[in-house]
């Protein structure tokens, strides 16, 4: 009997094991999809971010050339108007000559006829008509001089219709060429309005596609909180590494990016405590532990990305210093894992929030984080 127990207590272990190593299973599937989805989405906002910034350079170049269009558009406008006005008034210039010209050609012509068709009966009808030979010359003189007159009279007034008549051309010239550039001007500003519009809605759905990463900074923020708050629960729960406290270097090779403090943050473009430093540097540059200490979480770690996080024991001010890394492409260190200074602990790279490979690099004390600088 007492074997039967024991064969069954044997069998309900093995079957327990079995569930729990297959669950175990399960959940390290499950993790490394939600890694690979993670990433997936990551890769999504790296990129909705640049369309979001190429949409809004082209929105402000489509901006740029309606605004000078438009000023072109006024401009022609104002020429046409102009131009108008301008054949308007050499319209009435030449219809005022021409209808003068029309009159003196009849009173002229009236006398041309008189002295040319009716000839000599003209000149006798002068010398009936004097009293004298002397009143005679003078009446002939008289005539002569009054046929020149209306001969340069005529001629004056033709030239000057004929100057107005090209003046007039000119104009009309003037205009349809004023006219023909008008429209081109409205063409070209319509295409330039429509294009804009089409900029606009692209931006305005990079800019909704870009939220989603607005709301992943504030996810950062939270966990960046509940940090703090895990941390001060070591420290007053005394659980944390028996170590000098000591941190000092950089953890990587590379060029500051952001310093610690306030800034207007790159992805939400909202201004918001920056709490580390980042050190940008090529993708897969060695990241090492800038102190002795001890692993406390090392993985995925919201808008941290792949992020190692060290506990360096109490410095001389009996205040717990911990240390963090984030945005790694890989983590060479896992959690409880004693690490020496200097030792790699992951590569660089932009995993989590993040517009570029580098480092963010925090220093924490009592789970409050301050500027790495003065350890660096």
């Amino acid at each position: 009997m007492k074997i039967k127990i024991v064969i069954l207590i044997v069998i309900l272990l093995s079957a327990f094991t079995l569930m729990t190593a297959q669950n175990t299973t399960a959940l390290n599937n499950k993790r490394t999809q939600v890694r690979q989805n993670i990433n997936k989405v990551q890769s999504q906002l790296n990129q909705a971010k640049k369309t979001q910034k190429q949409a809004r350079a082209t929105t402000e170049q489509a901006r740029s050339k309606v605004r000078s269009t438009r000023t072109e558009l006024t401009a022609a406008k104002e020429r046409l108007t102009l131009a108008e006005k301008e054949l308007k008034i050499a319209k009435e210039e030449y219809d005022k000559a021409n209808a003068q010209y029309s009159i003196v050609k009849d009173q002229v012509g009236s006398r041309l006829y008189a002295t040319y068709v009716r000839g000599e009966q003209g000149y006798l009808d002068f010398i009936f008509t004097s009293s004298d030979f002397s009143n005679l010359m003078e009446k002939l003189q008289l005539a002569s001089y009054i046929k020149a007159q209306d001969e340069i009279l005529l001629t004056d007034l033709n030239n000057t219709r004929k100057i107005l008549e090209e003046k007039r051309v000119s104009l009309e010239q003037k205009k349809s060429a004023v006219q023909l550039w008008k429209n081109q001007v409205a063409i070209k500003h319509s295409a330039n309005v429509q294009t804009q519009y089409a900029a606009e809605s692209k931006l305005k759905d990079a800019n909704k596609t870009v939220e989603l990463t607005e709301k992943k900074y504030y996810e950062l923020i939270q966990v960046s909180n509940d940090i703090e708050s895990e941390l001060r629960r070591n420290v007053s729960s005394g659980s944390v590494y028996n170590g000098n406290g000591i941190i000092s270097g950089w953890p990587n090779r590379g060029r500051i990016s952001s310093e610690y403090g306030y800034r207007v943050h790159p992805i939400s473009k909202s201004r918001r405590l920056h709490t580390g430093i980042d050190i940008a540097a090529p993708t897969g540059t060695a990241i090492s532990s800038t102190g002795k200490g001890k692993v406390i979480y090392a993985g995925w770690r919201g808008g941290y990305g792949n992020t190692v996080m060290i506990d360096h024991g109490r410095n001389k001010s009996g205040q717990n210093i911990v240390t963090l890394y984030g945005h790694m492409s890989s983590i060479s260190a896992s959690a409880g894992q004693v690490v020496s200074k200097g030792q790699q602990i992951g590569k660089v790279g932009s995993t989590g929030n993040s517009t570029g490979p580098h480092c963010h690099y925090e220093v924490r004390l009592n789970g409050s984080t301050v500027n790495p600088r003065p350890y660096m």
